[in-house]
């Protein structure tokens, strides 16, 4: 009847009757030639083939569109300082409409610079892990 074994090896162990020398194993390790650093990841991929999206146009086209829309308020509020009565009140609200609305970003302009910033953040790591990775110094 066989008897219960709990932790047997999958592999019997192999006896020697040589011994290792640790010195010649060292030996062996050192010879192992460095590879250096990492090559420069911008020359092994084809930076030259990247292309900006189609979102890139939409955001430019948004862009345009905020100054323009921008400049007509000013001009407006210029041309309505040539009234009177309210005329020069209206037109300073407009100016300052304008103004605010000039220095305030487009909201497509907004997801834009959150994607580009994702986007620069996971290539650092990328690049980073790159350089680590390479060689045997860590």
């Amino acid at each position: 009847m066989p008897t219960f074994v709990a932790f047997a090896p999958l592999v019997a162990p192999i006896i020697s009757s040589t011994t290792t020398d640790l010195r010649t194993l060292i030996a062996a390790i050192d010879k192992v030639v460095d590879p250096g650093p990492a090559p420069n990841i911008h020359q092994i991929l084809n930076i030259l083939s990247l292309s900006p999206s189609p979102k890139v146009a939409q955001v430019k086209k948004a862009r345009y569109q905020h100054f323009a829309l921008s400049a007509v308020f000013a001009v407006g509020g210029v041309t309505l300082f040539q009234f009177s009565g309210a005329g020069p009140l209206v037109g300073l609200a407009l100016i300052g409409g304008s103004l605010y609305h000039a220095f305030t970003k487009p909201q497509e302009l907004e997801e834009f610079i959150e994607s580009r910033r994702i986007a620069q953040s996971n290539w650092q790591v990328a690049q980073e892990s790159w350089t680590r990775q390479a060689g045997i110094h860590r």
